[in-house]
């Protein structure tokens, strides 16, 4: 990915990001945790997709509930449409030190928001 689309738009992009509703696109993965911790997830998975790259892992946590976690991309690829995608790693570790692993795909819209394939 070259680096002007990788980091374009990205002041807009964290704007975007705090307007979206909690739910987010990848609310689904994440059922047990409620809407503050979704919105932490959701705010890292679209930064992760957006700004690092394979391999290198986001983190995120929320102190209040114990929950934490890393999103860690770990290929890119262009769809047939055009679309940049990606395959992720998602790590969900509980308040009981129990991790939860999955993995995920996404692709980029033409705004520049990363939704769940």
């Amino acid at each position: 990915m070259s680096r002007r689309i990788l980091f374009a738009g990205q002041a807009s992009f964290f704007l975007l990001m705090l307007a979206l509703p909690a739910s987010g696109h990848f609310q689904k993965a994440h059922a047990s945790l409620d809407r503050q911790i979704h919105k932490e997830v959701d705010v890292a998975i679209q930064i992760a997709l957006e700004t690092h790259l394979s391999g290198r892992s986001r983190s995120w946590s929320s102190p209040r509930s114990g929950y934490s976690g890393r999103i860690t991309p770990v290929r890119t690829w262009r769809s047939r449409s055009g679309q940049f995608c990606r395959a992720f790693i998602e790590v969900v570790r509980l308040p009981s030190g129990f991790e939860r692993n999955s993995r995920g795909r996404a692709c980029r819209t033409d705004q520049g928001i990363w939704v769940r394939i």
